[in-house]
């Protein structure tokens, strides 16, 4: 049924493109929107479980227009996104066996950034975080996917779209989808899949007054020193039980405009709890199993600023770490919200390679 849908729907597609379109630019612009879209998998990883089957599901999306938002114009942002996420996941099948993850829901947020526009079509993509619930998991049949009913969500669309009237557009797009807990329980190796979508999306009353924007651009200080403080936790293997960790950071950055800073610093993560060969399964704790009580390192990267909320993504090497596998590198991942000048509510996710070690939250100064 759904393959017959996706035909058909990619038909007129094709002609509109190919066609020359009647609909001009201005239907992609100025108001919300509402978009609902179809799925199917197409690609499942890491190989070695043997993922097969089809997954159906959909997603509802409702775009909220930034237009008028002077961070948003000079990032490309078209859209602030909010999406409601299904898949029907219990057909998948785990080396041949079924009835392994139920079903799927969770809630996203978004951003659409623009990446190429004309008269016929419009190319963009869409990455987004949120929570979610699964209903099967290693405590309920034990797969080793996925570890707790609720997950972190995270999602990335490249949509290619055309208009088939002034409020209404067609889109076809490719994503992936990965959910997992962060390794707040494990095992939890993570759900990863590729998706094709197929899409109509219908704009509201136009709610873009395009006589007005912002206030002026905020005035910011260009160098900062910043102080974060973070806790942490990891779940013991086969266990609902926690290993705790505290996350330090002091560092600098450099504003380079309203949206953009560089940044440079060092992370130290206290642990309380160390590597216990006598104990391995209660103390191990994958790439980030230690048999000290600090690891230390010094890490770069830019903070995406979207007026108050910013994105922070950094790249580090260990300066100490008695690792019992030897990693040297890792990189952090996280999001923060400025409440004033000084002083922001941050999370911050701790990876090696594609493994998270810890999800943290806390605080972060900036003086």
């Amino acid at each position: 049924m759904f393959n017959k849908c996706f035909n058909r729907a990619f038909l007129p597609f094709a002609l509109l493109l190919f066609t020359g379109g009647a609909v001009k630019s201005q239907s992609y612009s100025g108001a919300d929107a509402v978009e609902i879209k179809l799925q199917k998998t197409f690609a499942y990883f890491p190989s070695h479980y043997k993922l097969s089957n089809d997954i159906y599901g959909g997603e509802l999306i409702y775009h909220k227009q930034t237009e008028n938002k002077d961070w948003a114009k000079k990032l490309s942002i078209k859209s602030v996104d909010f999406i409601f996420d299904f898949k029907n996941t219990q057909q998948l099948l785990v080396k041949g066996e079924g009835n392994q993850f139920g079903n799927s829901y969770a809630l996203l947020s978004g951003l659409s950034f623009q990446l190429y526009k004309n008269n016929l079509f419009n190319i963009n993509i869409n990455p987004s975080l949120g929570l979610g619930y699964t209903q099967q998991t290693f405590y309920t049949n034990g797969n080793t996917i996925i570890g707790s009913r609720v997950n972190l969500y995270s999602r990335a669309a490249l949509n290619l779209e055309a208009p088939l009237s002034e409020k209404t557009s067609l889109s076809l797009s490719v994503g992936v989808l990965h959910f997992s807990n962060g390794a707040m329980r494990v095992p939890n190796d993570g759900m990863n899949m590729g998706n094709f979508g197929i899409s109509l999306k219908r704009r509201l009353e136009n709610n873009l007054d395009k006589n007005t924007d912002d206030a002026p651009e905020q005035r910011f200080k260009k160098h900062n020193l910043e102080l974060g403080l973070n806790l942490g936790r990891r779940g013991v293997y086969k266990s609902k039980d926690g290993l705790y960790k505290t996350g330090l950071y002091a560092g600098y950055s450099y504003r380079i405009s309203s949206f953009i800073d560089l940044g440079v610093g060092t992370d130290a993560v206290y642990y309380y709890t160390i590597y216990d060969p006598n104990r391995n399964e209660e103390t191990y704790q994958s790439k980030a199993t230690s048999l000290d009580r600090w690891r230390i390192g010094v890490a770069a990267g830019p903070s995406i600023w979207l007026s108050n909320f910013a994105i922070d993504l950094k790249y580090g090497y260990y300066l100490h770490f008695n690792s019992l596998h030897n990693t040297k590198m890792y990189w952090n991942a996280g999001v923060k919200y400025k409440l004033t000048d000084w002083f922001s509510l941050q999370a911050k996710g701790y990876i090696h390679g594609t493994e998270v070690d810890c999800i943290a939250a806390g605080l972060n100064f900036s003086l």
